[in-house]
């Protein structure tokens, strides 16, 4: 629908015809391309039933684009101190997902525009619980995490003087890794 409207992949990771090709990494362009609705379906008994619902709104392409970036939906219950309540936690990806030697595909569960994914969530609630916390979580280099996770078991003994640099490479992938989006819901 994008290009029946004569926007162009230019007009958004090449502003101006600046050459920045801003993508998955550039914090305010994820932003822009989905849009995130959490909201709290039951608190019935001791169960507490919420759910978490993001939709592209802002990318002409599948969301995220391709296999190395991660967008996680996440759930959690939170105590009167802001902190998360181990166990209650419910993460799922808008991701593809193949396998390292990108012989297999796993899943693909990518949004294409205007397309939605929910998170449903279903927990008993914690004694102590007195909020949700609702995030969606971009990690861009998941696909590059997962391999220099994999070089590091894999290869430290094959190739020990490599190890330093894939260590530092996995660092870097992780560190990529932020919040594009939060909600805080009282219970």
């Amino acid at each position: 629908k994008y290009a029946a409207e004569g926007i162009h992949c230019q007009d958004c990771h090449m502003p101006e015809g600046r050459h920045l090709f801003k993508g998955i990494h550039d914090h305010d362009m994820v932003r822009e391309a989905f849009s995130a609705e959490a909201a709290l379906a039951s608190t019935e008994g001791n169960r507490i039933s919420a759910t978490l619902k993001i939709t592209n709104t802002g990318a002409g392409h599948r969301f995220p684009t391709y296999v190395t970036p991660q967008v996680n939906l996440v759930i959690w219950q939170e105590n009167a101190a802001g902190e998360e309540i181990e166990g209650t936690l419910m993460r799922d990806a808008v991701a593809r997902k193949i396998s390292p030697n990108v012989s297999t595909e796993y899943f693909d569960t990518r949004l294409m525009p205007d397309e939605s994914y929910t998170l449903a969530y279903d927990q008993e609630r914690h004694p102590d619980s007195v909020a949700l916390q609702a995030a969606v979580e971009v990690w861009p280099d998941e696909g590059y995490t997962i391999f220099y996770r994999l070089r590091i078991k894999n290869g430290a003994k094959q190739h020990p003087n490599t190890l330093p640099i894939i260590q530092e490479a996995l660092d870097h992938s992780l560190a990529s890794r932020f919040t594009a989006w939060e909600e805080r819901i009282e219970l």
